[in-house]
């Protein structure tokens, strides 16, 4: 992990300050971050102060009455949903599950949830993040899942970067799916206290964006394209398909 955090020395951490807890120091994350970005790591108000700490064995972050924020591949919700999907369920056939499918390119990776439970069925699943403390959190998450069930963790690999950038610069498996969830701002949605941290420490995508993000990764690769969402601007980018679930749309290009 601080290999990782080397990797992101002069990274803009999207101006915000972090307060860091001096008790908890997991292989030197804490110090490495405080040599690197002294500058950015510095008490704001009480009521925007985040913490960077390591509590219960889990590194997580600390912020407002929350509980600790952190990825886990481990709680028992998420293990039941794992052990009940089959390629049956909307999500795996929007996903491309029954053409033989080996590798999953989660170009918005956030906290990895959707994509972990195709991780059951796939041989490898990349997550591409550009946002360098939700790396963090997804590194440490499957440094716990690899203690209780090593060959699932192993599937995984965790690229830091811009998804255009990244497929620009990789050579993608040839059964291989390309996967959006872009984080749309919807004022009426209540989040869970995972989303609302996402959206304090990244900023939202405009639609017009993820068309053009869209139209953008087609024209690099003829991989099938795949774009989680409740609605999107068809008249701009018109999709093959689509697969409707009760609460979400699943969107398929190329």
């Amino acid at each position: 992990m601080s290999s990782l955090i080397n990797s992101m020395t002069g990274e803009d951490f999207k101006n915000i300050a972090f307060e860091i807890d001096e008790d908890h120091e997991p292989y030197k994350v804490l110090e490495t971050l405080k040599k690197y970005c002294p500058e950015k790591i510095k008490p704001m108000s009480n009521d925007d102060t985040y913490y960077l700490s390591f509590k219960d064995g889990s590194l997580c972050f600390l912020f407002g009455n929350q509980k600790p924020i952190k990825v886990d591949f481990l709680n028992p919700a998420l293990k039941k949903i794992f052990g009940q999907i089959s390629k049956k369920d909307i999500f795996c056939k929007a996903i491309g599950l029954k053409e033989d499918l080996t590798c999953v390119y989660d170009l918005t990776a956030g906290f990895g949830q959707d994509t972990f439970l195709v991780s059951k069925f796939v041989d490898h699943v990349v997550w591409v993040e550009r946002n360098p403390l939700v790396c963090l959190l997804l590194e440490d998450g499957l440094r716990r899942l690899q203690v209780d069930y090593p060959d699932t963790s192993a599937k995984f690999k965790i690229v830091h970067a811009d998804g255009l950038e990244f497929l620009k610069s990789t050579n993608l498996e040839e059964k291989s799916t390309i996967y959006f969830d872009f984080m749309f701002e919807n004022k009426k949605s209540k989040s869970n206290k995972e989303m609302a941290f996402l959206k304090h420490i990244t900023h939202f995508d405009k639609p017009i964006e993820a068309v053009q993000y869209i139209k953008d990764t087609v024209s690099i690769t003829q991989k099938r394209v795949v774009l989680k969402a409740k609605e999107f601007e068809k008249d701009k980018l018109k999709p093959k398909h689509v697969f409707e679930g009760k609460t979400v749309k699943y969107f398929i290009f190329v």
